[in-house]
């Protein structure tokens, strides 16, 4: 399904339009390095092997979570599914190299719920989500989703919060100390933003992205309750990562609807959004409605790419 997707954008000779994009310079740097714009195979290869990374490392992350009744392969086909309706950026985005420190963020935080000493924990999770905003700058404001992870455990501390500002504010401070040594000014585009410059507009989708789109909001909502109500039965571990895929979700949807990133910032929220539709995919004992469910998710997806 993803390979179909890509295979118009791989054999495209379009290369990546990049204008108005809001990337870090490194990001910036790296793609010049790679040459994004003579060499647009080798950039849209390097991106579908990105997203296919992230699908793996998806899987990983949600069984060893412990959230599903046994391990399964499907949260990273559905992300591969989901991602595969966001064609406009089957490129070399900064969102996908930011993704993946998001993801190695999401996998580190996780592990505080089952440590009694989690301070060098919290700092190194929040200094990978810093890192990913290097990449994309939009990503700053995830250090909410690492306050939110810290302020759920029960155990959590005033010091721990400090743990994570001090770990996100390292890696700026390095990054703006260094730029301010190599070219003698500041970089402080993430801190003077436009947030009105990405509105979003309905009637510039095409139908059958419309279709998926409205599918994909009554499956999430489905989801979302069966989940709701059966999460209260298992373990605290798994009730609290639950709650951290909602803190994720509502906090990307934030971010597009203020308009601070595009609708580049879909395949962030598809990565929680992936585990949900899974968990109720594999634990759910109604199998017609599931079934009924999974195909019509296929059916759109399908159909939104080959009528795009």
């Amino acid at each position: 399904m993803a390979a179909l997707s890509w295979s118009n954008s791989l054999l495209s000779s379009d290369y990546a339009d990049l204008t108005g994009v809001k990337a870090g310079h490194i990001f910036e740097i790296l793609s010049q390095l790679i040459g994004q714009g003579k060499c647009a195979l080798l950039c849209k290869v390097i991106a579908f092997l990105i997203v296919l990374s992230q699908a793996v490392f998806i899987n990983l992350i949600s069984n060893t979570l412990k959230f599903f009744d046994e391990r399964t392969q499907l949260p990273g086909l559905v992300f591969l599914i989901i991602s595969a309706n966001l064609y406009n950026y089957q490129y070399l985005h900064p969102i996908l190299i930011a993704n993946m420190f998001l993801i190695l963020s999401w996998w580190i935080i996780t592990s505080i719920y089952n440590q009694a000493n989690n301070k060098g924990t919290i700092f190194n999770a929040a200094f990978v989500v810093a890192l990913s905003s290097l990449f994309y700058p939009a990503y700053t404001y995830f250090m909410v989703f690492i306050l939110a992870a810290v302020l759920l455990n029960v155990e959590s501390r005033f010091k721990d919060i400090i743990m994570t500002i001090f770990g996100f504010v390292t890696v700026w401070y390095l990054y703006l100390s260094l730029n301010y040594i190599i070219t003698d000014s500041t970089d402080l585009q993430i801190f003077t933003q436009d947030l009105a410059v990405s509105k979003f507009e309905i009637g510039k989708l095409s139908t059958p992205m419309l279709i998926f789109s409205a599918y994909a909001l009554i499956l999430f909502l489905f989801s979302s309750l069966y989940v709701l109500f059966n999460v209260a039965g298992s373990k605290v571990f798994v009730r609290l990562n639950v709650k951290l895929l909602f803190v994720w979700i509502i906090l990307g949807a934030v971010i597009r609807i203020l308009g601070i990133a595009s609708n580049e910032i879909f395949y962030s929220i598809a990565i929680p959004v992936s585990v949900l539709f899974s968990i109720y995919f594999v634990n759910s004992r109604n199998a017609i409605v599931r079934e009924i469910f999974w195909a019509l998710l296929i059916l759109f997806t399908i159909l939104n790419n080959f009528m795009r």
